[in-house]
């Protein structure tokens, strides 16, 4: 069987793990201690196609906790180290520049939706705030372009996927 970046598999209408997880040790290790639970938490706070993926940090954690239970915590050893294991595999250049905007786009978004307009001439946003509306289109013009770049990257030839050990 040819190897992909998904952790599960589809065989014969059951999901199953697919065998080069457990050949990561530190996903090995999350497995032998927690299980497909364990992995789940893994997969959904590290891949970069988790569906979880367009949450906020705490947000996504506390989705994912909550919607996949198991006998692990979010900040056991064995779990952080397994994240930080398969953030390290599907990491790139284009991917990191990416989640630095989304990152960044998030605060703006926050910012913009949190602060009060304040006219005063002397000591008020509104200048602030009308410049971020003059260069919205410029920036998510850049983050759209950002996004593209990373997913051109993760298409393989023949609009296949690269697999984690092609990154």
């Amino acid at each position: 069987m040819a190897q992909s970046d998904h952790f599960f598999d589809l065989v014969n209408d059951k999901v199953v793990l697919n065998p080069h997880v457990i050949n990561i040790p530190e996903l090995k290790e999350v497995y032998t201690k927690y299980g497909i639970p364990g992995i789940n938490y893994v997969y959904y706070m590290a891949h970069p196609e988790s569906p979880y993926r367009n949450y906020e940090e705490d947000k996504k954690q506390e989705e994912v906790k909550k919607d996949h239970k198991g006998d692990y915590k979010p900040d056991d050893v064995e779990i952080v180290r397994a994240i930080i294991k398969v953030t390290d595999i599907y990491s790139t250049p284009k991917l990191r520049y990416y989640e630095g905007q989304k990152v960044m786009l998030d605060r703006l978004a926050a910012y913009l939706k949190n602060t009060p307009l304040d006219d005063d001439n002397q000591d008020g946003n509104f200048d602030k705030v009308i410049k971020l509306f003059e260069k919205g289109d410029k920036i998510l013009s850049s983050f759209d372009s950002a996004e593209k770049a990373k997913e051109a990257e993760r298409k393989g030839r023949g609009n296949t996927k690269l697999a984690y050990d092609q990154i």
